[in-house]
């Protein structure tokens, strides 16, 4: 199940996320809230884990709340 954010974000805030998504790509990261950028403001988790556990993970790397919709395949 995909993330996508539906509210706005700052660029500094979206930039965080981004960041923090190619790491998880880049390194063999075992943390089970690890995710991947799949589009503009679509994230899927690299792990058989809850999308919303990874939203709230996305939260806290951006340092701000956000709406969000679960849905669609990888």
């Amino acid at each position: 199940m995909n993330v996508t954010i539906t509210s706005k974000l700052t660029a500094a805030q979206s930039a965080r996320i981004r960041r923090r998504a190619a790491f998880y790509e880049r390194t063999d990261n075992v943390l089970h809230t690890a995710f991947q950028r799949v589009g503009r403001g679509v994230y899927a988790p690299l792990h058989d884990q809850d999308a919303h556990s990874v939203a709230r993970h996305m939260m806290t790397v951006a340092g701000a709340t956000f709406r969000y919709e679960v849905g669609g395949d990888r």
